[in-house]
């Protein structure tokens, strides 16, 4: 029986192997046939079972092994059926792989290494809870990889778990060699696994099976073993054990049982009888193989058979009892709701169109199908899922064959046997429609089984469909069933004799489709009728407008070629459609116009640009008068002018005056000759602006006041005021410039703040700060120059010479500077002009000498104005002051302060200067008395010098000075309070020079206002629209004409 089981060998194959044929194993069970077949060859071993058994045995798991290294997935892991590794398929896996090299079987370790790599991440990946955890540590502890810290937390828990999970928690346990733990945990399973003596009663047999494995390795004396034995071998049914992954695991323990125990040695006469009557007698001895009793029908009885066994002799026996056959009326025991099967039909398989199939699904169904033939079978499942491994069992007429790799589903797996296709779905996972191909062979009238949808696991449980009859036609029989072409199939038969051409083949059946189903591709449709139908052989007017009419519609984008929309203009003109006639014909001119225009951009891409424009002026001569081909025209004067920065590039022959002349002369005819298109002022603007480049201010100023009485609904209204008052800027004419602007100004229009910043200079040139500071104050934050020119008005400034001379005989007078100053106070203090230099060393900082305690010598104060006076005036100071000496000027005037210095002296002095060498030569004269100034104390010194050169006059009143570099600067005094000042105003000797050359700062120029700026933008607008639209017609590619403009 152990062979039996290992081996599969539940009957002779010959007796009923096409039952057999429809029971396949689950995918991802290979495992469970190893583990079987391991301890198969273990029993065989120390059974003592037949030499040709155990070879037998270890060719099948050799066979079984060499499967599972074939399929092992790279992360080490195998799946159920196909795709990513199942952690519970791999763990049977390896438990099998591991019995295998126990008892001896030779293999690579790679694969044991790889598939425990993939059980432990599995396991550290699994939740706490997850009840694979302990089958992952289970197949771990078989290869002494099991985690006993984890192993052991199970067991504190072990009356929070399941049968299932306890017992794998036992036999981890006993393979970590803690079999009193595993006792403790098995006597909480025993108990309560209650085993039914009736077998329809519902019960885990893989649980009873892992059981009695693990009690057998930890108490062998218990008394349940038989009883557990006894049981599951009352479950084998005909084919073995269900499910079918409970193999493994049963016959392990059934081996380990039998190997302990020996089998009896058998030697009996069995007698079967069915219904009261004798059917067969047996002899069995030793072990002697299945036997297979076939019951003749004519034993059998309506309702309940009774089957009696009469045993004479000495032995055990199990027996199965199977009643198979088919029945008429089949009913569906409505296991669940979804997934069930709705229906399944046949279909004819898709047309096809030289050679190929189109593609398409028919729609007609078959019940009878010729000889050779194929059909297209659809199954309609209602979508749904079990919690459970589904098994699709779908049967398919005799006398016909499966079409090869023409099933499709979303299925895990498939396999296909004598008249049957088995289709395999995991727990969770939809089963939906699915679909096959047929083919006929044999002739007949044969009855369909239904397609059953069955739980893999407990087999009564299913969802069954409906049976059929289907018939196969003998060669040269013609099938009854009518064939009418759905929509698909007419339109893709219909397109594909079109596009081969073969318009007559196409029309019928196009135009079938559309008058059946006008909605059903209707674009395409009608695309393709309008082909045909402006062909002469096929032409009808109505219809051509007709299918036209749908493209206006449905399609407006589409371009229809030269040849047909010419055929549409035709049509409405047949039908005495005048006026739709007409506007096809002119989109056929403005489309025609485009096309030939495409000349155009070749030749200006070739670096001929002049060339270019003069070929589309001579196209605009030859061409009607269409809103496109207006259009173009202006669009040519907006190229030009565009180009106008650009001409010396272009053509060297040809100045920007000329180009600007040529633009004006398109200008002024687009006007002259569609004085009340749309683009008028567009072009009026144009020109304005063509004139003001070549600065023919007059001119533009008189276009601009026709473009305010033509156009004074014109969004350009404003900007025809603006130029108007810019041209007259332009000319220095004010006034008038003020009066145009003025209307700019107060209004809102984008060239408002140019036009006030315009009149803000007006007044300014015209010296008004008050107007010009009004003006200005309201663009200040648009134009820094306005903000600048503000600053500069409402600055307050206040200044004195920096040295002033006067001969005792003169009266002292200065002269101050100041804007927007009221009121002033000056403070005279007398000093020691020598000291004082040569503690400041220039005058530049005089006003910070600290003069705190010293009384000023003259203190007065002034009145300027109102200190409003925005621009700079002058003040003469006199003072009180006529002995000699210098004198240091003090002036506060708000919170601004300057200085000056006053020298009362009768010495004068000249200076020559030598540039090269950097001498300086000081001549002083006493005016009083016109002699020469001997023994002047003098000092000289220059800006890059570091010291002072001093010295004294000689007689003639000459001192000299060597090695000055810079701008020089030389004091002198003959007594107390007699001096004399030089302050040279250029360089002179050798200049120091840093390591680096020192860069001089150059003040970046200001930038200039342009006051064209948005008459420029808008220009350039206009150039741009009308310049993009222009170059797509040019350089479109679209032959023909475009549906939405044959409106």
């Amino acid at each position: 029986m152990i062979y039996n089981l290992a081996m599969n060998h539940f009957y002779p194959r010959q007796v009923v192997r096409p039952f057999y044929q429809r029971i396949f194993p689950m995918p991802g069970d290979v495992g469970s046939d190893l583990l079987a077949v391991a301890y198969a060859i273990d029993y065989a071993k120390k059974a003592g079972g037949s030499a040709t058994d155990s070879h037998d045995l270890i060719e099948r798991a050799r066979i079984l092994i060499g499967q599972l290294i074939s399929t092992q997935n790279g992360d080490g892991g195998w799946s159920r059926a196909k795709g990513e590794s199942d952690s519970l398929v791999t763990a049977q896996n390896f438990w099998a792989l591991s019995e295998a090299k126990r008892v001896g079987l030779i293999f690579e370790d790679q694969v044991v290494t790889n598939a425990t790599r993939f059980l432990e991440n599995a396991f550290v990946s699994a939740n706490q809870d997850d009840a694979s955890k302990v089958v992952l540590l289970h197949a771990l502890s078989t290869v002494g990889k099991a985690d006993f810290a984890y192993a052991n937390r199970l067991y504190r828990r072990r009356r929070n778990m399941d049968h299932n999970r306890l017992v794998y928690v036992a036999l981890t346990f006993a393979n970590l060699s803690r079999n009193q733990v595993a006792k403790e945990l098995l006597d909480l399973i025993i108990p309560n696994l209650i085993l039914p003596p009736k077998s329809d009663r519902m019960i885990d047999i893989e649980a009873v099976g892992l059981t009695l494995l693990a009690i057998q390795k930890i108490d062998p004396s218990s008394s349940w073993i038989a009883k557990s034995v006894d049981f599951l071998i009352s479950r084998r049914q005909f084919y073995g054990f269900m499910p079918y992954r409970a193999k493994g695991v049963i016959v392990a323990a059934l081996a380990v049982f039998y190997q302990q125990t020996q089998f009896a040695s058998d030697d009996y006469r069995l007698t079967v009888f069915v219904n009261d009557q004798e059917i067969q007698a047996t002899e069995m001895r030793n072990q002697a193989p299945n036997q297979i009793i076939e019951v003749p029908v004519t034993n059998l009885v309506d309702g309940r058979n009774k089957v009696q066994f009469q045993i004479d002799g000495r032995g055990r026996y199990a027996y199965i009892a199977t009643l198979s056959g088919f029945s008429g009326e089949i009913d569906d025991p409505k296991s669940w709701d979804k997934p069930h099967v709705v229906s399944r039909d046949y279909y004819h398989v898709p047309l096809t169109h030289r050679g190929r199939s189109i593609g398409v699904d028919s729609s007609t169904k078959l019940t009878q199908l010729p000889s050779g033939d194929r059909t297209q079978v659809s199954v309609d499942i209602k979508s749904g899922y079990q919690d459970q491994y589904l098994i699709v069992d779908e049967f398919f007429p005799a006398g016909t064959t499966l079409v090869k790799d023409s099933i499709s589903g979303n299925f895990k797996h498939y396999e296909i046997g004598d008249g049957v296709i088995r289709l395999y779905y995991p727990p969770k996972h939809y089963v939906n429609d699915f679909r096959y191909q047929l083919v006929s062979y044999s002739p007949g009238i044969f009855r369909v089984l239904p397609t059953v949808i069955r739980s893999a696991d407990q087999l009564g449980r299913m969802r069954v469909g409906s049976t059929s009859t289907f018939t196969v036609l003998a060669p040269g029989e013609k099938s009854i069933d009518p064939y009418e072409m759905n929509d698909g199939e007419l339109y893709t038969l219909g397109k594909a004799n079109f596009e081969d051409k073969h318009f007559s083949e196409a029309l019928p059946l196009l135009a079938k489709l559309r008058q059946r189903n006008p909605s059903y591709q209707e674009k395409e449709i009608a695309q393709m009728l309008l082909w045909i139908y402006a062909m002469d052989r096929h032409y009808d007017a109505r219809k051509a407008i007709d299918t036209f009419e749908v493209l206006r519609e449905k399609q407006p984008d589409l371009y229809i070629p030269f040849e047909i929309i010419r055929v549409v203009g035709k049509a409405y003109r047949d039908l005495g459609e005048f006026e739709r006639a007409s506007l096809v014909y002119s989109a056929i001119i403005d489309a025609s116009f485009a096309k030939d225009s495409n000349i155009s951009a070749v030749v200006q891409d070739e670096g001929q640009f002049l060339q270019s424009i003069e070929f589309m002026q001579s196209l605009w001569h030859d061409y009607p008068d269409t809103a496109i081909i207006i259009s173009a025209y202006f669009a040519i004067s907006q190229s030009l002018y565009d180009k106008v920065p650009s001409i010396d590039r272009l053509d060297p022959l040809v100045s920007k005056r000329d180009l600007l002349e040529m633009t004006a002369a398109i200008l002024r005819q687009f006007s002259t000759l569609y004085p009340v298109n749309p683009l008028v002022d567009d072009a009026t603007l144009s020109l304005i602006n063509v004139l003001l480049d070549v600065e023919d201010f007059q001119q533009a100023i008189q276009l601009a006041k026709v473009g305010q009485s033509r156009y004074p609904k014109s969004s350009f209204l404003s900007s025809f005021q603006y130029a108007e008052s810019l041209g007259f800027f332009s000319m220095r004419k004010y006034a008038q410039a003020i009066t145009s602007a003025q209307v700019v100004a107060n209004g809102n229009s984008d060239d408002r703040d140019l036009a006030r910043y315009i009149l803000g200079q007006i007044y300014h040139a015209q010296k008004d700060p008050q107007q010009a500071i009004n003006w200005y104050s309201q663009v200040k934050t648009t134009y820094p120059d306005a903000k600048e020119s503000i600053d500069y008005f409402e600055q307050k400034r206040v200044s004195l010479p920096e040295v002033t001379f006067k001969y005792p005989s003169e009266k002292a007078e200065l002269q101050l500077t100041y804007r927007n100053i009221k009121e002033v106070s000056i403070q005279v203090y007398q000093v020691d002009l020598m000291k004082l230099y040569l503690r400041q060393k220039n005058l530049s900082q005089i006003t910070e000498v600290k003069l705190a305690g010293i009384e000023p010598q003259f203190t007065e104060n002034f009145t300027l104005g109102d200190g409003k006076d925005y621009t700079d005036k002058t003040q003469p100071i006199k003072l009180s002051m006529k002995e000699e000496g210098a004198y240091l000027v003090i002036c506060r005037g708000d919170d601004l302060f300057t200085s000056g210095l006053v020298l009362i002296t009768p010495l004068q002095i000249k200076v020559q200067e030598d540039q090269i060498s950097g001498r300086v030569r000081v001549n002083i004269k006493n005016e009083n008395t016109g002699d020469y100034a001997s023994k002047v104390h003098v000092k000289a010194i220059g800006t890059e010098n570091d010291k002072f050169i001093s010295g004294k006059t000689d007689l003639r009143g000459i001192f000299i000075a060597d090695g000055i570099r810079g701008r020089s600067t030389v004091i002198a005094r003959s007594n107390k309070h007699r001096y004399a000042f030089y302050r040279g105003t250029q360089a002179i000797g050798t200049q120091r020079r840093s390591k680096g050359e020192r860069q001089r700062v150059v003040p970046s120029p200001q930038r200039s206002t342009d006051y064209r700026m948005n008459l420029r933008m808008r220009s350039k607008k206009i150039q741009s629209s009308n310049i993009e639209q222009f170059d797509q017609m040019r350089r479109s590619s679209r032959t023909g004409v475009q549906v939405q403009n044959a409106r």
